[in-house]
């Protein structure tokens, strides 16, 4: 007997872009550029999977939106696609939230983005390098000082 079952290929998610938002603003997050290359038709799941503020999605299917905290947060959201034949595919999209809408490096030397420098900003904690053409965000900690008396 020949067996003429056709191999299922997974899909492909494709949560978009991250985004860097005011607080308060309306985000909309979008799996529409997700694909199977079967043409299976998909099934997609958003689910908040990082952010000490926890938000509402609203929508259905590749699109989903949220209004943003109001206060500072960077949330991270986690599309999945099945396409019903047992393929399935993650990707994660992160939203920056902030009163200017995310990080900032904050100018300041050390560096710059053309000659591929980095830099600690004289008004950030951050630290921004740009490497091979990819931006790279490395958050410094600094621990707090306390003074002790002697």
């Amino acid at each position: 007997m020949l067996d003429t079952t056709v191999p299922n290929n997974p899909p492909v998610a494709d949560a978009g872009p991250d985004q860097n938002v005011a607080t308060g603003a309306t985000v909309n997050l979008s799996g529409a550029a997700s694909s199977d290359p079967d043409s299976d038709p998909l099934t997609y799941t958003w689910v908040q999977v990082a952010g000490v503020n926890t938000v509402v999605l609203t929508g259905t299917g590749a699109t989903a939106s949220f209004t943003a905290p109001a206060a500072a947060d960077t949330l991270a959201f986690q599309l999945t696609v099945d396409d019903g034949r047992g393929g399935v595919d993650v990707d994660t999209v992160t939203v920056f939230v902030g009163a200017g809408g995310g990080p900032d490096a904050g100018g300041g030397g050390g560096g710059s983005k053309d000659d591929g420098g980095c830099t600690t900003g004289s008004s950030s904690s951050d630290l921004w390098c740009i490497v091979a053409g990819l931006m790279l965000l490395s958050l410094a900690l600094r621990s707090a000082r306390r003074s002790r008396p002697v």
